[in-house]
């Protein structure tokens, strides 16, 4: 009865709270009253208080973290505000993360009519959602249709208000009310009279209704590019009034002098912009949040992108194309069309045939190059795919980026009658393209023949690549590893599969962080297992799995379910090194048993993958003492230097940097604050602090926070810090394998004072990269010595930045890929000869005998 007691109490107090009255009639989601699941009527309309009433619901909760939101947020710590009013009243709005059991795209994607409404997730859920017994938690899954929606929500709210129809005439008061809103509305794009970045032309014969909700929704439109925005018009009949957007100061309208066609209009256009890159923008869409940024933002991505594409949405939400197919007799595909858009298979950049010409970008060098559209194709029709065409025969490459969404209205221009009007244009030059193209197609598929395939024809060899969590790589040294390394498979040729092993969850960043770069990743609800995976990815030609719980348990699937796949094992660290040196330490048995089970299990792994990469020659010693193998390969790390302009004398702190959820980080902070720092801070000048940098601290670290020890927890960039250190302490006791931090710091410029496990199998000279202490005292003097003498600290530094070139390089970081996937196609064939020519060997003697 007890916890009965409280839970009601606690409802009791939220309906007081928020205003819920028992026995008012019911309404409509938005107005009046509303009638939640458990009887209470919850009114709208809050009374005065509103945001108050928030942070009070919000703080009531147990799904708001308000330790882990101060450990993430140091400058809502220092300012000693309560956490959950900075995050109602800034943190959501500035996207800082919330801290707890609360995601704002699940629950939209779980409540579709929340979405519609266009109100904030967590207002929503605080205010209603919660009375409703609404979900907030399970695995995350991509919610990227949920922009359009909204959009598609926004549109409908748009031509309600003006009193628009989809083919009605315009009155006059219609018209000068919408261009007066054009006017007087707040316009967020960046519009720049001369050397815009991006020159957005939008072609329109007529349906005015549509060209002003298209402009309503570029009136909304945030991106970092600067733009001009290109109104031209084909010559629509005067009832139209498409004139009247000559009043509108931000858009550049011209008229034609004659009716010619979408080609030459398009053309037109192109020759009076003024940016560095054409948007080509049908009059019948709403554009999506980031859509200008992903599309221009691909060609500094994609450096041989001669055309980047949208993905294109319908009104409800499904997937109208992300790219397009060519078939081997010239008939066309929208990929995906009528498909879940959230679906991993159209969520990632990748080159693709064609993309729609409802928003298309080029740069207008290439544009001018390759001579527009060509005008064979007049008026209109398989003008784009044509382009596409010809860019690639001219060494360019035509690109997708799914990111970047457009809700298109499709069918408003020209109707969807092909046997009439404009579009009969588009079974003749269809035929048109078939035509001048037949050489090329002669190398894709037949009709309707294995669609996922060929949508990723120009994709390369597949590897699949599994760890245990999307890769955070702003957050700790493995991660960064991970992408570098996607990124170098990438450039060699390869599409990457990326599957979050532990867990299958969307995490909006850092998978979009991925996508955008061209890696297909595997989430929930789509896929659930490394079964689900296999089963679908049966053909590809590579597995690489980091961490040994990670591949051990799926292992035997692997080999069972990808007959012809090299299975390439990426240790990060020894796991079972690290284990016995943590129980070493603290002497703890059963920590010891548990790194004899872990030893078992990771070398037994070695032994049956067909390559080991392994980060120190450390490392590839100690496997070969427990075990005779010869297909490991030494695979450092993968960093660039970066410069700084800071010099010694502006630099006053100390620095540690490190990931928390790794405990050997955690130790070393503890060992370095109760035996050095107290020492060590008394003989520094007052004003020289310790700074802790690294993500999710736990509680103890957080305590440690005083006036010169600063805990940051999670920070975005990295460089700032290191700017601010004049030495930086990597005072490990326990771990295994190459510690990211070492290398970072010397990429920075920042030299090092360690201990003898954080310099281990990097390779450092002590007193030429980085100093190595072996106990407290040494260590103390160490970081004394190199904060007090510039000339050291000047030649440390130096020699950092050399050491990073020379073995971290991009370069040997490829010829490193390339042996790893060289030495695991030796041992994959070799280790099939053994089992299966092996045996028919010893038959054939066998019978000779017998023969004898």
């Amino acid at each position: 009865m007890g916890d009965l007691y409280k839970k009601l109490k606690h409802k009791l107090q939220l309906a007081s709270l928020f205003d819920i009255q028992p026995d008012k009639p019911a309404g409509k989601l938005g107005r009046g009253r509303i009638k939640t699941r458990n009887g209470f009527k919850l009114s709208q309309f809050w009374p005065k208080g509103r945001e108050a009433r928030l942070i009070d619901a919000l703080a009531s909760t147990s799904m708001f973290d308000p330790e882990l939101y101060l450990a993430e947020n140091a400058d809502v710590a220092v300012s000693g505000m309560n956490p959950a009013a900075h995050y109602i009243r800034f943190g959501r709005r500035e996207g800082r993360k919330f801290p707890g059991r609360f995601d704002r795209d699940s629950y939209l994607a779980m409540n579709p009519d929340v979405a519609e409404s266009g109100m904030d997730a967590l207002e929503h859920y605080l205010r209603f959602g919660q009375f409703e017994g609404r979900p907030i938690e399970g695995r995350r899954a991509p919610h990227i249709a949920n922009d359009i929606l909204r959009q598609s929500a926004l549109g409908r709210q748009y031509f309600k208000k003006f009193g628009f129809t989809e083919n009605g005439a315009l009155s006059a008061k219609q018209v000068n009310a919408a261009i007066r809103n054009l006017i007087c509305d707040e316009v967020y794009l960046t519009i720049a009279d001369v050397r815009p970045d991006v020159s957005i032309i939008i072609p329109v014969y007529g349906q005015l209704p549509f060209l002003l909700n298209c402009l309503n929704s570029l009136a909304a439109h945030r991106s970092r590019f600067s733009v001009e925005v290109i109104v031209i018009d084909d010559v629509s009949p005067a009832a139209d009034k498409v004139e009247a957007l000559q009043a509108v100061p931000w858009i550049r309208y011209k008229r034609r002098v004659e009716n010619g066609g979408f080609i030459d209009t398009c053309n037109e256009a192109a020759s009076i912009a003024r940016g560095k890159y054409l948007v080509f923008l049908n009059s019948d869409v709403r554009v999506g949040d980031g859509w200008l940024d992903e599309l221009i933002g691909s060609f500094a991505l994609f450096p041989r992108a001669g055309l980047v594409g949208s993905r294109l949405f319908n009104e409800d939400g499904t997937l109208q194309e992300a790219g397009g197919i060519y078939w081997k007799d010239g008939s066309a595909w929208n990929y995906g069309r009528g498909a879940d858009g959230n679906h991993p298979k159209y969520s990632f950049a990748r080159q693709v045939d064609y993309c729609s010409g409802a928003a298309i970008a080029v740069p207008v060098a290439i544009w001018r190059e390759m001579g527009g559209f060509d005008t064979l194709f007049r008026p209109a029709y398989c003008e784009d795919a044509d382009l596409a065409f010809r860019l690639r025969d001219a060494g360019y490459q035509v690109w997708l980026q799914p990111l970047s969404s457009v809700l298109h209205y499709e069918g408003r221009t020209h109707g969807r009658d092909v046997t009439s009007g404009i579009k009969a244009y588009q079974v003749a030059n269809t035929k048109l393209l078939e035509s001048r193209w037949r050489h090329v197609l002669a190398s894709h598929r037949p009709n309707a023949e294995l669609p996922d395939l060929e949508a990723n024809r120009l994709g390369g060899e597949r590897i699949l690549v599994f760890d245990a969590l999307t890769p955070t790589p702003d957050q700790d040294s493995g991660s960064f590893i991970t992408v570098r390394m996607i990124r170098a498979l990438q450039e060699l040729g390869f599409h990457v599969i990326f599957v979050p092993q532990h867990g299958y969850r969307y995490e909006p960043h850092y998978t979009q962080d991925l996508q955008r770069i061209g890696v297909e990743c595997l989430y929930y609800p789509y896929f659930t297992d490394a079964s689900s995976v296999f089963a679908d990815y049966n053909n590809v030609e590579y597995l690489l799995g980091y961490r040994y719980n990670v591949l051990q348990p799926i292992y035997d699937d692997a080999r069972r379910m990808l007959p012809k796949a090299r299975l390439i094992f990426h240790n990060v660290d020894l796991h079972f090194v690290r284990e016995q040196r943590e129980a070493e330490l603290y002497g703890a048995r059963s920590r010891k048993i548990a790194a004899a089970n872990s030893k078992i299990a990771e070398l037994s792994l070695i032994a049956n993958v067909d390559c080991t990469i392994v980060h120190t020659a450390v490392e590839a010693q100690i496997i070969r003492e427990n075990m005779p193998v010869s297909n490991i390969v030494e695979f450092p790390y993968i960093a660039d230097p970066v410069p700084t302009d800071v010099p010694f004398e502006q630099r006053r702190d100390i620095m540690f940097l490190g990931g928390f959820a790794h405990t050997p980080n955690v130790d070393a902070v503890h060992y370095f604050m109760e035996f050095i720092w107290q020492q060590l801070s008394d003989r520094l000048p007052a004003d020289a602090r310790l700074l802790i940098v690294g993500a999710s601290p736990p509680g103890s670290i957080r305590a440690l926070a005083n006036e010169r020890v600063v805990v940051t927890g999670y920070v975005e960039e990295i460089k700032g810090y290191f700017d601010q250190a004049r030495v930086f302490v990597a005072p490990l006791r326990y771990g295994a394998g190459i510690k990211g931090k070492v290398i970072q710091s010397l990429a920075h410029g920042v030299p090092s004072v360690l201990t003898p496990i954080a310099a281990e199998g990097i390779g450092l000279e002590s007193g030429v990269h980085a100093v190595i202490a072996g106990d407290a005292k040494d260590f103390i003097e160490a970081v004394l010595t190199l904060y007090d003498s510039a000339t050291t600290w000047n030649a440390l530094q130096q020699n950092g930045y050399d050491f990073v070139e020379k073995n971290y390089s991009w370069d040997r970081c490829l010829d490193l890929c390339r042996t790893v996937l060289d030495v695991a196609d030796k041992t994959w064939i070799a280790r099939q000869e053994t089992t299966y020519l092996a045996p028919l060997i010893e038959k054939v003697k066998t019978d000779a005998q017998k023969a004898q």
